[in-house]
């Protein structure tokens, strides 16, 4: 009896130190959003572009670069790119009631002879209300008789809100000439 109470005693202040280690130890819960929407052309030749849905404001391609050489029926690219804007979590087409800040992508690019292209921007960086975030963003485009539409979907985290990316906020007009991106 005397060694159950013993045993008792280191037992639970043991349970309840590694409850602690555990807790003090794991990494504060990331916070994943899914997003949707277009991209309109507002300069398609400097690589300007507006979004709406989930992401309110600018896009711009600060650079781009194609292999001269198609991979069979499709044309491989590769460049970066800059958003300007907000999450629009009020989904009122505004960032009137969000935060704004930055995302930095790189991306990959293919496009076929009929004028269907794909994206894949991978975040590499944010700042301001985006710190810390990371993600995906896929993008499609498709030709259609009033012109190209491209739409987007992907998800982005967020990690612990005092996390930061780097600070430094890039220069938007940096943007590349281009003539038909996603």
């Amino acid at each position: 009896m005397r060694r159950a109470t013993l045993a008792m005693k280191l037992v639970a202040p043991i349970a309840v130190l590694t409850g602690l280690v555990l807790a003090l130890a794991s990494p504060a819960a990331a916070t994943s959003i899914q997003i949707s929407g277009e991209q309109t052309a507002v300069d398609a030749d400097l690589g300007i572009y507006e979004m709406a849905g989930s992401l309110v404001g600018d896009w711009y391609t600060t650079s781009f670069e194609c292999n001269s050489t198609p991979a069979g029926e499709r044309w491989p690219c590769t460049g970066t790119e800059l958003f300007v804007g907000c999450l629009d979590s009020s989904a009122d087409g505004t960032c009137s009631q969000e935060e704004s800040g930055w995302l930095e992508f790189e991306f990959e690019f293919t496009a076929s002879a009929s004028g269907n292209g794909r994206c894949h921007h991978t975040i590499i960086d944010g700042g301001d209300a985006f710190d810390g975030a990371t993600g995906v963003i896929t993008m499609k485009d498709r030709p259609t008789e009033a012109g190209l539409v491209t739409t987007y979907k992907g998800h982005i985290a967020f990690s612990d809100p005092e996390a930061s990316a780097g600070g430094r906020r890039p220069d938007s007009s940096s943007a590349t000439t281009v003539s038909q991106l996603c």
